[in-house]
């Protein structure tokens, strides 16, 4: 459960923007039980979540909550939403819904692709948590795959 819970802190904050000093300053949780906090190495007051999710401008319970429970709607990956993932995240000029695009756009940053500036380590973990937040590693590896096949496939009809 610590894991779990650090890993959502550790998501959320990333994907607000902020650094642990920040948090740091709007809870007075020391900076070294934040760090361990979010690498599930310590426990947890109840106290401590409620600061947290106040900083976090999340809900208590959603820090309890596993990163990859998600409803099933939005899990579903049909082979045509794989096609559109993919061609977005090779793609820049596709448009597609905002929760669609968010997926395409964190695909982009953890599918290395030649040429392309290659993003932080900070970046790249952020992405591949958030990503693992919607599908399992199944399904992750399926669009990581068909990725790398829409690059390939862009650069020979480009050649």
């Amino acid at each position: 459960m610590l894991k779990i819970i650090g890993e959502k802190i550790y998501s959320i904050r990333l994907a607000k923007g902020l650094t642990q000093s920040e948090v740091v300053r709007q809870t007075g949780i020391p900076q070294p039980n934040l760090s361990n906090i979010e690498k599930g190495k310590q426990d947890i007051t109840l106290a401590t979540l409620f600061k947290l999710a106040g900083a976090l401008g999340v809900m208590p319970g959603e820090l309890l909550t596993p990163l990859t429970l998600k409803s099933e709607k939005q899990n579903t990956l049909t082979r045509p939403r794989v096609e559109r993932l993919a061609k977005a995240a090779v793609h820049t000029d596709i448009k597609l819904e905002p929760a669609e695009q968010t997926i395409a756009n964190d695909l982009r940053i953890i599918v290395p692709i030649p040429g392309k500036q290659t993003p932080s380590k900070k970046e790249v973990y952020r992405a591949w948590l958030a990503l693992k937040g919607v599908y399992r590693d199944a399904e992750l590896r399926t669009c990581i795959e068909r990725v790398r096949d829409e690059w390939q496939r862009s650069q020979w009809i480009l050649s």
